[in-house]
């Protein structure tokens, strides 16, 4: 049997523009910086497209922001597999798992 591991960056991986791409082309990346933004009381995506890089790097900032960025990529990942891959299912139970605890 293969086995499969996703490995997701951590503190230190936050930079300027990060999400802003994968939102501009992915929809569902876009929804999932509202829904963070909704949850956290403050625009997500202007604070990784537009900073200040010092509030960026700052943890309460960046964990939410490296945590978001993740999600939305897994996202696309599942999008693309979707219809090739059993394991695709397994991963949106567990991407939207994450997002709902």
């Amino acid at each position: 049997m293969a086995s499969s591991a996703f490995l997701f960056p951590g503190q230190g991986a936050q930079y300027l523009g990060m999400g802003a791409v994968l939102c501009d082309k992915f929809p569902p990346a876009l929804q999932r910086f509202q829904q963070a933004s909704q949850i956290l009381g403050y625009d997500l995506l202007e604070i990784c497209k537009n900073g200040p890089l010092d509030k960026l790097n700052s943890t309460v900032f960046s964990q939410p922001a490296i945590y978001v960025s993740s999600l939305a990529a897994l996202d696309l990942l599942i999008q693309k597999i979707h219809k090739h891959h059993k394991a695709a299912k397994l991963l949106q139970a567990l991407a939207w798992a994450n997002i709902q605890h």
